[in-house]
């Protein structure tokens, strides 16, 4: 028996790069990425397509949001929290120091 399965396309970039990432605020169900399509978005070339990520419940209330909004945000997010990350190395390497003269200066 053949094997009937469509095989992967192969493409340079991911199509959803936070595949997996994103769950749902309502109910907490892993979000999807889809992307406007049609005849009526056929002349439009498919990596500038609207690209939305929405629940996958049915009955959620959440909203489906554009995303870029979604990555602008999470990009956003990571700056801030790798900004907080560089601080607290700072903090703690000039504590070290500190301790390094205090004890050279009670020997």
């Amino acid at each position: 028996m053949k094997n009937h399965l469509t095989p992967q396309t192969k493409t340079k970039t991911p199509r959803n790069p936070l595949a997996g990432l994103i769950e749902c605020g309502g109910c907490g169900h892993k979000m999807i990425m889809q992307t406007s399509t049609g005849k009526r978005y056929a002349h439009i070339p498919m990596e500038q397509r609207l690209r939305m990520i929405k629940c996958i419940t049915p009955s959620c209330t959440v909203p489906s949001s554009s995303f870029k909004y979604v990555e602008e945000k999470l990009l956003r997010g990571l700056e801030k929290y790798l900004e907080s990350l560089i601080l607290e190395e700072e903090r703690i390497s000039e504590g070290l120091q500190r301790e390094t003269v205090e004890i050279r200066i009670q020997k």
